[in-house]
């Protein structure tokens, strides 16, 4: 089961951000789920993340805990 209370934001600049949104009339910034610039597209399946890039190409993360991603492989 995800966990419902984060969003993970794909930012061009600065990669995969997880947004805590228990609260969604302030939202906080958690953690940086992946440093990778021009992140251009983000899918999430399940517990894995997809996410391909102009400079990174294509990464793939473990979001079981969306404030602690883990890196798969790429």
């Amino acid at each position: 089961m995800p966990a419902l209370n984060y969003a993970l934001i794909a930012d061009y600049y600065d990669g995969i951000v997880a947004v805590d949104i228990t609260s969604p009339a302030t939202p906080r910034i958690d953690t940086m789920a992946l440093a990778a610039g021009s992140v251009l597209d983000l899918d999430v399946q399940g517990d894995r993340a997809y996410i391909g890039s102009d400079f990174s190409g294509l990464a793939i993360l473990d979001v079981s805990n969306p404030a602690k991603p883990v890196r798969l492989g790429g």
